[in-house]
């Protein structure tokens, strides 16, 4: 097929074409500028147009000076009105595969691409997501009422490390990582307790939550306190994403800096709804400390467009319904509040650890994109349940060292 680049003036349009198109200009524009101009404008031999009006307009859009042009040569005027029909016409019989399009989509989100540029509306796209990342990611299995796993047991979850055991004991550390943490993970993504003494089971006692809706149930241990600058200091990280509780921001802050870690920023989730509370203000984001260590480089991979507002779904609830049950730990982060940081640094070969692993999120999210994560958890169960949702996310089996 010949390509020829004409001047953007010189195709001309049809002035009966039957397609609405300017609706999609933008979307086309946007496509254009991302992609490039991968197909041609198709003109007849008189250089009226047969295919891309709206693509014509959207380089008018862009103020491109030329544009791709193919001649079709050798069709008749009833074939040149067929074509034109024919091409938008067809196009509409075809449908998606929801499931593979989820997948695609999701995976396009977790390596961090502007979804806009896709021409789905928001609430389709919110829609398409919630299955993909939020139904298979971050719904969390049952925990056990007796644990397979015991203290101090290093487990296998393919390239990932799993050790039951206290994150603020050196020997727990080195037993994970190795005899030698030098060369071991660069970015540090987690959620330890927050020393609030989180009580979620109010809400049912006060009737503030309705029957259906979902509610985290677990309590977490040492949540009491929110000093942990004891893990910190054995952290090998480089780069550390810490999430906290807004009321404990200063004393966590002190603690990172305590361990020689200097604050970039801090981190905003912020949730689609808020969470009912006994204070004045309920809840509706939680905060999370960016930090790097002092002298090391933060070998930061983001664009220039990354906000210090990330708006996340909250993994409490699918999109439209409300799930039966109960989310399994009280203080579980969706998988992308992880991924969006690991995106963010670094490449694949850059290893991930997690003092405080809990459901298990941040080894997902490194599990979603290809690296490798050494996690640490204190509670047995919740290690059960780690192993059992990276089987189910993975496919993969778990090993007992």
């Amino acid at each position: 097929m010949h390509i020829e680049n004409w001047p953007i003036d010189r195709p001309k349009p049809y002035d009966q074409n039957p397609r609405i198109n300017d609706k999609a200009v933008a979307a086309v524009a946007a496509s254009i500028r991302e992609f490039g101009f991968r197909q041609p404008i198709v003109v007849d031999e008189e250089g009226v147009i047969i295919v891309g009006h709206t693509r014509i307009k959207a380089a008018q859009f862009l103020g491109l000076e030329t544009v791709p042009v193919h001649v079709a040569s050798g069709l008749t005027a009833e074939q040149i009105r067929a074509y034109r029909i024919a091409d938008n016409q067809t196009a509409t019989l075809a449908e998606w595969d929801p499931g593979l399009l989820a997948s695609e989509v999701s995976a396009l989100k977790l390596d961090g691409f502007d979804l806009n540029l896709l021409g789905f509306k928001q609430g389709d796209l919110n829609r398409m997501l919630q299955p993909a990342e939020q139904v298979e990611d971050d719904v969390i299995p049952e925990p056990p009422k007796v644990a397979t796993t015991q203290p101090g047991q290093i487990w296998k979850l393919g390239r990932h490390r799993l050790v039951c055991g206290d994150s603020t004991v050196r020997e727990t550390v080195n037993a994970l990582l190795g005899s030698s943490i030098d060369s071991s993970p660069f970015l540090m993504a987690t959620d330890p307790p927050y020393g609030v003494d989180y009580d979620p089971e109010w809400r049912l006692d006060a009737g503030v939550c309705k029957p259906h809706q979902v509610v985290a149930t677990g309590t977490i241990a040492n949540d009491n306190q929110a000093d942990w600058t004891a893990a910190w200091m054995l952290s090998p990280c480089d780069v550390a994403y810490v999430w906290h509780a807004g009321i404990h921001a200063s004393q966590v802050e002190a603690n990172l800096q305590a361990a020689g870690y200097e604050i970039r920023a801090q981190i905003i989730w912020s949730k689609p709804s808020l969470v009912i509370g006994r204070g004045h203000y309920h809840w509706q984001h939680e905060p999370c400390w960016y930090a790097v260590r002092k002298g090391k480089q933060a070998r930061w991979n983001g664009d220039r467009k990354q906000s210090t507002v990330w708006p996340i779904a909250n993994m409490h609830r699918t999109q439209g319904k409300v799930d039966d049950g109960k989310t399994i730990h009280s203080s579980q982060k969706p998988v992308e509040c992880m991924a969006r940081a690991m995106r963010n640094h670094g490449g694949a070969q850059e290893d991930v650890y997690d003092p405080f692993a809990g459901s298990g999120s941040t080894l997902i999210a490194a599990e979603r994109l290809g690296r490798r994560c050494f996690a640490v958890e204190l509670e047995p169960r919740y290690c059960d349940v780690i192993i059992e949702r990276y089987e189910r996310v993975s496919g993969g089996k778990a090993v007992l060292t």
